[in-house]
């Protein structure tokens, strides 16, 4: 995907850390920018943000673990902006909520938390998004940013790629792997940093991203 002027994202989990960059970095070249996060007020000070710096942006409230929630992500979507040419599956969670605590010790609750955000919020994301974007026949472009479930999110990617490349569409498809989430911590690669390299990468449809976060 060469042109993104005029174009439209969407990304999820756009309220802080690389969600918000990426919403920045597609704004500042000339895209539309749906940003949908959990936080209904942490979203409305990003969206409020990106509106001051004249971007055309507009927030949707969105549980990315709840597929319903995701497929109303899309209906708004298309609704304001008529089409979406990228996705980003971005929003994450981290592996239990006690950071402190030791991994094995992380309650059913806490996996349940975990797989539904990261994993299955990339399967929805793909599963919503990925028929319009081939419908529409025009260049296109889905990232899943592989977090705590980094693994399967990256075997999703795969085979998703593979797939694309055998009905040769103009749909391409990257996967971000990442150390951390970039919720408010501190990062080796900076946020925007990060969005930097995502933008050059879908632009090289280039399947593997990494970012030390």
């Amino acid at each position: 995907m060469q042109e993104f002027a005029g174009k439209v994202a969407v990304v999820t989990g756009a309220a802080s850390g690389v969600g918000r960059a990426l919403a920045e970095t597609f704004a500042r070249a000339g895209m539309r920018v749906v940003l949908a996060d959990a936080g209904q007020a942490a979203l409305d000070r990003v969206v409020d943000e990106l509106r001051a710096q004249q971007y055309d942006v507009t927030g949707v409230a969105t549980r990315v673990s709840q597929l319903a929630s995701v497929q109303a992500l899309a209906g708004r979507a298309l609704e304001v902006y008529g089409k979406v040419h990228v996705v980003c599956n971005n929003a994450g969670a981290d592996g239990h909520r006690d950071a402190d605590r030791p991994i094995w010790e992380a309650t059913e609750r806490d996996w349940l938390w975990t797989f539904g955000v990261n994993f299955w919020g990339v399967v929805y994301g793909a599963r919503t998004f990925m028929p319009i974007l081939l419908a529409q026949d025009e260049e296109a472009h889905m990232l899943n940013v592989a977090g705590a479930t980094r693994h399967a999110v990256v075997a999703l990617t795969e085979t998703m790629s593979d797939q694309l490349a055998r009905r040769d569409t103009r749909v391409g498809v990257s996967v971000l792997s990442t150390g951390a989430r970039g919720r408010g911590a501190a990062s080796a690669t900076p946020p925007a940093r990060v969005a930097e390299i995502v933008l050059q990468a879908i632009k090289d449809r280039q399947l593997y991203i990494r970012a030390d976060l």
